[in-house]
C-alpha cells in the first residue's frame, strides 16, 4: 500500500507535457502535395490500364455461367447457362486427334 502511495505521490508531482500544436500547412505546401498526388495516381492509372482492360474482358464472360455448386464430396462445378452461345472452336493447325 505504501508503494502505490509514493508512485501515487511522484507521478502527480511531476509536471504535465503539454502537445505542442501541429502547424497547418500552408495553401502552397498543400497544392504543391495536392499537385504530386495527382501525377502519381495519374501515373499509376497509365501504367494499369492494360491489365484493367483485360481483365474486364475476364470479366463480361462471368455472365454465360451459372453460379458455382459445391458437391458433398467436395468438387466445384461450374456450368455453362443453357442459353449461352457456344464458342467455336479455333482452327488447330498442326494437332493429331487420336
Amino acid at each position: 500500500m505504501k508503494l502505490l502511495a509514493v508512485t501515487l505521490v511522484v507521478f502527480s508531482s511531476s509536471p504535465v507535457f503539454a502537445e505542442e500544436a501541429k502547424p497547418v500547412p500552408e495553401p502552397d505546401s498543400f497544392t504543391e502535395f495536392t499537385e504530386t498526388l495527382r501525377d502519381l495516381f495519374g501515373d499509376f492509372a497509365q501504367d494499369m490500364a492494360p491489365m484493367f482492360e483485360n481483365f474486364g474482358n475476364q470479366i463480361k464472360g462471368l455472365g454465360l455461367y451459372e453460379a458455382p455448386e459445391v458437391l458433398p464430396n467436395g468438387d466445384i462445378i461450374i456450368r455453362r447457362k443453357p442459353d449461352a452461345p457456344r464458342e467455336k472452336p479455333e482452327d488447330q493447325e498442326g494437332t493429331v486427334d487420336l
